[in-house]
């Protein structure tokens, strides 16, 4: 499923609703939309549902890359992804993206750099986080957030250093990298920072309290903590498959919710038991908005209040368009 870049400011409305109508994968929980970006071989990739926003988008650092541009908490207007989450230097550009599996639980996009490198990208109904379960080569993972600053590490109280940041390692797996890099040792095991086989961290903002987290897996390498804008992290090496989620209750919620994501993967990620999981009250949340972009600059948000009810909304909460019946 694409759609392709649509200028709103030439469109008639009816016009509008229709293209949208014709292009997005969506249901009454949440949607998948991927569409063209700058040029045809471009992609832009925005999983949504009740919770969060989470969106892949070109983007240029040495090179042309695709990570996550974009992640939002519904009703929160703060882009937690900074400069990118989800970012390797080393795969090549986002070359295809396709909706491969999708039920009244889940949906899940299947991107692909190259011809080497495939994730799927896999977002539940009414829950906080996505799923990223990456295959080919993908050496190392970077997140340089907008998170707030503030990072939170399960174990960490129990742990033999502190918060120590780049090019420290924060955890070395008896990897020669952060030897040859520091003159580091190795550490004889994660010890208090994994629960139950994973890694829990997170960053979030002072005051409002939002941010965001990883549920990683035990193998990893190495940890490391990016001093940079509002803080990240670097994983080594080839960080196969773990959760990204959003928060609204800082610290506390990182752990609580990295917890029972980490829970609910040992006991086998059975989509009934995604009830035990717990969804955040978001006042006002409407799981039939959804947002398109001008040319990757302005968005728009349209919200069915009925199924044959449409309003379409700039970015300051101007409506330009309302139409339908009900």
């Amino acid at each position: 499923m694409r759609c392709c870049s649509i200028r709103l400011q030439a469109a008639p409305a009816f016009l509008l609703l229709a293209a949208f109508a014709a292009g997005i994968r969506a249901s009454d929980w949440g949607s998948i939309v991927i569409e063209s970006g700058a040029d045809d071989e471009d992609r832009v990739v925005t999983l949504q549902n009740s919770q969060m926003r989470v969106t892949y988008a070109h983007f240029r650092e040495n090179t042309d890359q695709h990570a996550i541009q974009e992640l939002y908490v519904k009703n929160y207007n703060t882009n937690l992804a900074g400069k990118y989450i989800d970012a390797c230097a080393d795969r090549p550009m986002l070359t295809d993206a396709a909706v491969t599996y999708e039920d009244s639980y889940m949906k899940t996009a299947r991107l692909t750099w190259g011809t080497h490198t495939t994730a799927d990208i896999t977002i539940y109904r009414d829950k906080p986080f996505v799923k990223i379960d990456q295959t080919g080569n993908a050496p190392n993972i970077v997140d340089i957030s907008n998170g707030g600053g503030n990072y939170v590490v399960y174990g960490s109280e129990l742990w033999d250093r502190g918060f120590v940041e780049y090019p420290r390692c924060y955890y070395n797996k008896d990897d020669a990298h952060c030897t040859d890099e520091n003159g580091e040792g190795p550490d004889s095991d994660p010890g208090s920072l994994l629960y139950n086989g994973w890694f829990i961290v997170g960053l979030y903002h002072t005051g409002s309290n939002i941010g965001w987290g990883r549920v990683m897996p035990g193998t990893v390498s190495i940890l490391k903590l990016l001093p940079w804008h509002g803080k990240g992290f670097e994983w080594f090496w080839n960080a196969k498959t773990g959760y990204l989620f959003v928060v609204t209750a800082g610290a506390s919620e990182v752990l609580s919710l990295g917890r029972q994501i980490a829970d609910w993967a040992n006991a086998g990620e059975n989509p009934d038991d995604l009830t035990g999981i717990r969804k955040e009250r978001m006042i006002g949340a409407q799981p039939r908005d959804f947002y398109v972009r001008r040319h990757s600059a302005e968005e728009m948000a349209l919200h069915f209040s009925s199924p044959h009810s449409v309003r379409v909304y700039c970015a300051d909460g101007s409506l330009v368009y309302a139409g339908g019946q009900g």
